[in-house]
């Protein structure tokens, strides 16, 4: 009787059903926040608010002209990782390199390695 009990106790225990707290964005007065589309940290941004984003997350990087509600993918899969995103003139650069520099007590990092570009704010590379 007792086993009868402690098993019925062991199937009500795992058959509750645990609910997973919703995901709330936080919210600023002076700042917009925005996410990135799939389950990756933001590594790099790039843009305007008003006119187009693009971000990138290591892996991937993606472009929004609606203040991030949107997000489509420009440059869906990169095998080497792309750290951020440049402008020189009229074309961006997707960089896929960190260099990393110490100065005595100050330690750097900077862009590097451009592997592919755009001239038309990240539509076409």
């Amino acid at each position: 009787m007792k086993k009868l009990f402690y098993v019925c106790l062991a199937v009500l225990a795992f058959s509750c059903k645990k609910n997973e707290p919703e995901f709330v964005l936080l919210t600023y007065e002076d700042w917009y926040v925005f996410q990135s589309p799939t389950d990756r940290p933001i590594q790099g941004v790039w843009g305007d608010i008003d006119k187009t984003l693009l971000i990138s997350t290591g892996i991937a990087v993606y472009r929004s002209v609606d203040r991030g509600t949107t997000w489509q993918a420009v440059i869906p899969h990169s095998s080497n990782g792309i750290f951020g995103i440049t402008k020189q003139k009229d074309t961006l650069f997707a960089m896929t390199g960190l260099n990393n520099r110490g100065f005595g007590s100050t330690y750097r990092q900077a862009l590097a390695n451009p592997s592919q570009y755009s001239v038309d704010d990240g539509q076409t590379w």
